[in-house]
């Protein structure tokens, strides 16, 4: 089991920087943020906040989606579409259950993108 959580970890690396590649291809300026706490308590709900921020973009951002994986907890959501008007921000709260999850380190990947952008973040959530 621990093998497939490293093979799903280093293809989820990958995917993320293609995504950089991608971005550097995008001209409207775009910016992307996921805000959480790094800490959480076993038996908590954690939330993950992921900001779309469209202000000084000229175009407005149609079909919109986030994804949130953690591979090792066999987390995977996948948001409904948004759309993000220019000039303004979105923001797309997760919220996890960490009931019976074993103490520890795990990563967190999160993807935004639609058919003209993609964007990749990375963050470390640990369980107390």
């Amino acid at each position: 089991m621990r093998r497939w959580q490293v093979i799903t970890s280093v293809v989820l690396l990958a995917l993320m920087l293609f995504a950089v590649n991608v971005d550097a291809r995008r001209l409207e300026p775009m910016k992307v943020y996921a805000d959480s706490d790094d800490y959480v308590t076993e038996g908590d709900l954690w939330e993950l906040y992921v900001t779309v921020d469209n202000d000084e973009s000229s175009a407005r951002l149609d079909d919109v989606k986030v994804r949130v994986m953690i591979p090792e907890l066999g987390v995977y959501y996948t948001s409904s579409e948004f759309d993000v008007s220019r000039h303004s921000v979105r923001t797309k709260t997760v919220a996890v259950d960490m009931d019976n999850v074993d103490e520890g380190s795990y990563n967190v990947f999160i993807f935004v993108s639609n058919d003209d952008f993609s964007r990749a973040k990375h963050r470390v959530v640990t369980v107390n």
